[in-house]
């Protein structure tokens, strides 16, 4: 998923790790979500209409600008062994007619598999490499949320449901995970997550509504992306069975 941000009175970014490129690199607290896709191209177009309608310089960088892309080989340019850290790769590649998000796991492989160019001091690594690293650290169950998103529409959850009611039918839908532990139910287990991955999703974009947002700023992707970014780095023991974060 692709963000279209902006940081009230001093720009308007896009970036597919808002925590990341908002929050540690640029070290600013709040940000205001504008637009979300999973298309960069169509993502790159809407942060151009946000940056002529609030008055910001236009963003005319190329994604490829710091990477030179040849049928075997990635090369950073105007990196060398000294300066060749992770905000000397970008965080998006168009390779081919596919665009790649590079997140954090991926940047640090690419610091420990590249190699020195034969005609410069740039480094580089290979592209089948990468690529194969990428899919395996992709390699997972994409779950598209605009599916559930476009069934609740259908079905005019988004436009007549509340957060009430949402929250009466996740209680209704943890009751019965709770009866699938009880009969070591394992269809209804694997039936009970999923329809709360369904209420989450649909609670998520009514919380928009219940909140009074004009911009939709609240998705299931954010949530589950916030509540990682806090959980990551909690250090603790487990004990009982349960982990207990160390205060």
């Amino acid at each position: 998923m692709f963000y279209v941000y902006l940081i009230e009175n001093i720009k308007v970014g896009c970036t597919s790790d808002v925590y990341n490129r908002v929050i540690k690199q640029q070290g600013q607290n709040k940000c205001k979500i504008l637009f979300r896709s999973p298309n960069i191209h169509i993502a790159a177009k809407k942060e151009i209409y946000y940056q002529k309608k609030y008055n910001f310089k236009l963003d005319n960088q190329k994604f490829n600008q710091m990477v030179h892309i040849t049928n075997y080989t990635i090369t950073f340019k105007k990196s060398n062994k000294n300066n060749f850290i992770l905000e000397s790769i970008p965080n998006i590649m168009e390779i081919g007619n596919d665009v790649y998000s590079i997140n954090n796991d991926l940047k640090n492989w690419i610091l420990n598999n590249n190699y020195k160019s034969q005609f410069s001091e740039e480094r580089f690594i290979y592209k089948d490499a990468f690529l194969k690293e990428y899919s395996a650290l992709n390699k997972s169950y994409n779950l598209d949320f605009n599916k559930i998103r476009e069934w609740a529409k259908n079905k005019g959850i988004i436009e007549k449901g509340d957060v009430k009611t949402q929250l009466l039918k996740l209680n209704e839908e943890v009751g019965e995970l709770a009866q699938s532990i009880l009969k070591k139910d394992k269809a209804e287990f694997i039936d009970a997550i999923g329809d709360i991955v369904v209420v989450l999703t649909n609670l998520s974009e009514l919380g928009n509504k219940f909140f009074g947002l004009e911009e939709k700023n609240i998705c299931i992707e954010d949530c589950i992306e916030a509540a990682y970014n806090v959980i990551k780095d909690r250090q603790g023991i487990m004990y009982n069975g349960t982990f207990e974060k160390k205060i």
